[in-house]
């Protein structure tokens, strides 16, 4: 079982240069989270939030959590004279030592580290009651920050008529008609026919098919027969399923698979009704966290969202706001994982 580590710095940039450090020495053996919000940090750890090993900012000093819920804490301090602690499970830390430094007593509370187990493949659905309203944008960033966590991510989008490619720099798309595998439905294997097909920007992504899947006659059981041999492989530490509304029983196959669902939406009428009808069947889910974006600016290319995290057991819930985006349609997933507006999205890749 993968030990957790928790970095909490407001500072996305300065979290990510030490989880980079962390991935390269403990890739198989620990499951690195960053938390870049003051006040989510303060809600994971009211409610059963843990963690074996929390390295944490100052700036995050007023937010009060229970010893026995972490293993060893490390306070990062701009200050070079702190006080030496008396408690052994807490240790203060400069935060601005030579990156050298900071490792070799960060590294400390790793040693006794197990192995992971061959196969923790997660599977994080993004879905929507309606269309139009930014699902693909979220999934596709939501997939590259996966990436930028050092976790071995695959997207791919679940719907009969795929318009994603402009969200990558290779907008070139997979001939269906081209390769009789794909068509041969008597003997091929989903995940091992498109596995040779699948390319890399900003993260591992298949890219989307030429034609629907109904102009081929391909059932749209083809999905979850591809999410379940790439679960099943081990290859990916994180898949992220981009799954279309226009199929609710596909929908609903989805999310009986999924670890953490994301559900887009926006406050027209017509998305509020829709998302009444798709609510009741996720919390028939149970122990599936579920996150909700509200994209308040749907229209002219940028985007104006809300964030809500919802841990399904407790109800409890966590909001962040994404600034303006202007221009985004101009944007890679990869640009748009960078940009600072979209930082605290990474608070959904947990």
């Amino acid at each position: 079982m993968k030990r957790k580590l928790i970095i909490a710095d407001p500072d996305i940039d300065y979290a990510i240069k030490l989880l980079e450090q962390f991935a390269l020495r403990y890739r198989d053996t620990i499951d690195i989270h960053i938390i870049t919000d003051l006040d989510y940090f303060y809600e994971y750890f009211s409610r059963d939030g843990s963690a074996d090993i929390l390295i944490v900012s100052e700036d995050f000093r007023s937010a009060n959590f229970d010893p026995d819920q972490v293993g060893q804490v490390f306070w990062m301090s701009e200050n070079q004279n702190v006080d030496i602690p008396t408690d052994p499970s807490v240790e203060y830390l400069y935060k601005y030592s030579t990156l050298s430094t900071l490792m070799s007593r960060l590294c400390s509370g790793l040693h006794n580290s197990q192995s992971s187990e061959n196969n923790n493949s997660r599977l994080l659905v993004v879905t929507s009651a309606n269309g139009g309203i930014g699902k693909t944008t979220i999934a596709t960033v939501l997939a590259s920050m996966q990436k930028m966590l050092k976790r071995r991510v695959l997207y791919f989008n679940a719907a009969n008529i795929q318009n994603f490619s402009h969200r990558f720099r290779d907008q070139s798309e997979i001939g269906l008609s081209d390769d009789p595998h794909l068509t041969d439905q008597a003997s091929y294997s989903p995940y091992g026919t498109l596995s040779r097909y699948i390319r890399t920007d900003g993260c591992d992504y298949l890219p989307a098919f030429d034609c629907s899947l109904s102009a081929q006659e391909i059932p749209m059981s083809f999905f979850t027969d591809f999410v379940d041999k790439a679960l099943e492989s081990g290859d990916y530490d994180v898949i992220v399923a981009d799954v279309s509304c226009g199929d609710p029983e596909l929908q609903t196959e989805f999310l009986k698979r999924a670890d953490h669902a994301v559900v887009i939406t926006d406050p027209s009428p017509a998305s509020e009704c829709a998302l009444r009808k798709l609510l009741p069947s996720l919390e028939d889910l149970k122990g599936l966290e579920v996150s909700t974006v509200l994209n308040k600016a749907v229209q002219g290319g940028y985007f104006d969202c809300t964030l809500t995290l919802t841990q399904a057991r407790n109800e409890q819930k966590y909001t962040f706001t994404i600034n303006q985006v202007e221009n985004i349609d101009s944007m890679t997933s990869s640009d748009l994982a960078r940009h600072p507006a979209f930082s605290k999205v990474i608070n959904l890749c947990y």
